[in-house]
């Protein structure tokens, strides 16, 4: 019984690692995923306090580099050009996906939503694209 338990536990701690690892791998030279996938999150009311907090901490950085106005959010929503109408189709689609989970059986987890969301729409981000900061892509030009 005890074997089993701490095989249990080997394949479990085995299985963190790995997704830590994707987790590095699925970012590495991407860090406009991370900010689309916490964006999603933020608007299915599920970014954790913590994530909102050093996301609140990046605002001011995140508007010099983006030369845009507003909280992180604003320039996440400002750079991708997102209707006013995304958080409401963002939440309506999470209902959706929930409910076609729970039917199956399953629970959908918000983190696994979130990166299907950016996985299926935003395909340059995830290739390691980062949108081009309008302030600077004039600057660009005119040089």
């Amino acid at each position: 019984m005890r074997r089993r338990l701490l095989q249990a536990r080997l394949a479990a701690n085995y299985f963190q690692l790995l997704q830590k690892e994707n987790a590095m791998s699925r970012y590495e030279g991407k860090p406009f995923v991370r900010l689309l996938e916490c964006y999603i999150l933020s608007a299915i009311d599920e970014l954790p306090e913590v994530y909102a907090e050093k996301l609140n901490e990046m605002g001011p950085a995140l508007k010099e580099t983006y030369n845009l106005e507003g909280g992180w959010r604003d320039v996440v929503a400002q750079v991708m050009h997102f209707p006013d109408t995304v958080d409401d189709e963002l939440r309506n689609m999470w209902a959706h996906n929930q409910t076609v989970a729970a039917q199956n059986g399953q629970i959908l987890a918000a983190e696994a939503f979130a990166q299907a969301v950016v996985d299926q729409n935003f395909k340059e981000e995830t290739q390691g694209e980062p949108p081009a900061a309008d302030g600077l892509a004039a600057e660009d030009e005119e040089e």
